[in-house]
């Protein structure tokens, strides 16, 4: 018999959790100040410390932390040969969704045996 579901299903979240990139689902999962940090990234493509500090209104020292955390995790990369260090999102790749072969038919012999 054929792997399930449920195991595939548990495959495919370790593999996700494998890639260096982030996910809508990790950036509903981060904190609200990190969350808000990540958006503005993605829509700006990159940015300096200098720059995240004054759209947000903190320290320079803090979007750095905080931007170098995020770059700790994957979500992040630094853009080489800047001076000040810029840094742009990793963004995971959309995945094409497709239906596992033979769905229909089990499906039908399943409700066919529950009649």
């Amino acid at each position: 018999m054929g792997r399930g579901i449920f195991e595939r299903l548990r495959d495919e979240v370790a593999d996700r959790e494998k890639q260096e990139a982030i996910s809508p689902l990790d950036l509903l999962e981060l904190p609200e100040a990190l969350r808000r940090l990540m958006q503005r990234i993605i829509r700006r493509g990159k940015t300096t410390a200098r720059e995240l500090a004054e759209e947000m209104g903190s320290s320079e020292a803090e979007a750095d932390s905080m931007l170098r955390s995020l770059a700790g995790k994957g979500y992040l990369a630094l853009v080489p040969g800047g001076t000040p260090p810029s840094y742009k999102a990793v963004v995971g790749q959309r995945r094409e969704r497709a239906l596992p072969t033979g769905i229909w038919e089990a499906l039908s012999k399943k409700i066919e045996g529950e009649r």
